[in-house]
């Protein structure tokens, strides 16, 4: 059986249909690629140049992207695999990149170019170092090791999501995040490296955060320094647009400025003694 004749049995068992094998035996597909739960595979059976449409090889056993497309149209989903690199992965995906639940420690391989969403949570990442640079989706790199920012993108379009980590410090993060930044539930203790202004919500709930210098200044959102080391809510931000949310906080005193447009919400139970606030 010749290479060609291996690669259309191949591309027959998988089901997948309106494909052109190119000269060099690469293959461009029409359309949609789905070996999602493809009975477990553990490699591709062939090299793919082009999807039109998008590639799902899901929940299989995965430990290697070689032999994926180059370029997808639309999103990329590698998600639930055993994947330790994304070396051999696509350059460009024109829709999202999903690379979560897997075993990764580092994001070397990564797309040069996604236009969707980029998800590389509930890994081992212990470092963005390998990252791409412009996300013009949601940025999730939630539920890993990191403990350091350096590495992640400059610009994320939307949302911003590094809670759940080993993070002490916000240094390194975006430069410009358009909407939400999620960032709770981590060991920081400032604010230090936050944006200046989003867009969308801020959560830097469940931390170690003394003070609330240096954080943003504007807050389209809502805002929830919940569970936190705080003992004043000096250099809070000066405009919150949604909630102002602050519990399980020792304060002991309250000079808010923030103009808060939402409701203030405070838990008394936590303060040492009753503080009148007002908005």
């Amino acid at each position: 059986m010749t290479k060609k004749e291996k690669i259309i049995v191949w591309l027959n068992t998988m089901k997948i249909k309106n494909y052109i094998i190119n000269d060099d035996l690469t293959v461009t597909v029409n359309g949609d690629v789905n070996l999602r739960s493809k009975c477990g595979i553990d490699k591709f059976g062939v090299k793919f140049r082009e999807v039109k449409g998008s590639f799902d090889c899901r929940y299989n056993r995965l430990t290697s992207l070689r032999g994926s497309p180059e370029y997808v149209n639309g999103n990329f989903y590698c998600n639930s695999n055993r994947l330790t690199s994304l070396k051999g992965g696509p350059r460009i995906v024109n829709g999202d990149f999903n690379c979560r639940f897997n075993r990764l420690k580092s994001l070397e391989g990564s797309p040069d170019i996604v236009n969707g969403n980029f998800n590389c949570s509930d890994n081992k990442l212990k470092s963005l170092n390998g990252c791409l640079k412009i996300v013009n989706g949601d940025f999730d790199c939630s539920f890993n090791r990191l403990k350091s920012l350096n590495g992640c993108p400059e610009i994320v379009s939307k949302t911003f999501d590094c809670s759940f980590n080993q993070l002490k410090s916000l240094e390194g993060s975006p430069n410009k995040i358009i909407k939400e930044f999620y960032c709770g539930n981590n060991q920081l203790t400032s604010l230090r490296g936050s944006p200046e202004y989003v867009n969308g919500d801020f959560d830097c709930s469940s931390n170690k955060i003394a003070s609330l210098t240096e954080g943003p200044k504007i807050i389209n959102g809502n805002f929830n320094c919940s569970f936190n080391q705080l003992k004043s809510l000096i250099e809070s931000p000066e405009y919150v647009n949604g909630d102002f949310v602050c519990s399980g906080c020792y304060l002991n005193s309250c000079d808010l400025t923030t103009k808060v447009g939402g409701e203030l919400l405070i838990d008394y139970r936590y303060a040492k003694r009753r503080i009148d606030y007002a908005k």
